[in-house]
C-alpha cells in the first residue's frame, strides 16, 4: 500500500497589506508578508526567505524556514485545512 503526504504551500490570503497586495492572513495566527517567499515580492510582496524549488505561482508560497510561530504554526494549520 502506497502513502502519500504532503504539505499545503500556499494559500490564498483574505486581506490586503499596506502595500496593496494580498498578503495578509488573521485569526488565530494572523501572519503578514514575512511568511512569504521573497522570490514572489513582486506578486505578494513576500520578504521571507528566497525559495530554490519550483513556485506555485496561483497563491503566495510559505516560507517554511522562518522560525516565527506565527508563520511556522500558520504553515502547520494550512497543511491539516
Amino acid at each position: 500500500m502506497r502513502h502519500t503526504a504532503f504539505c499545503m504551500n500556499s494559500a490564498l490570503p483574505p486581506l490586503q497589506g499596506p502595500d496593496g497586495k494580498w498578503n495578509q492572513y488573521t485569526g488565530r495566527f494572523a501572519w503578514d508578508a514575512s511568511c512569504i517567499v521573497s522570490n514572489q515580492r513582486e506578486q505578494f510582496g513576500g520578504t521571507g526567505a528566497f525559495k530554490k524549488e519550483e513556485l506555485f505561482a496561483a497563491a503566495p508560497n510559505v516560507d517554511h524556514s522562518n522560525v516565527s510561530p506565527w508563520c511556522t504554526a500558520g504553515s502547520l494549520l494550512l497543511a491539516f485545512t
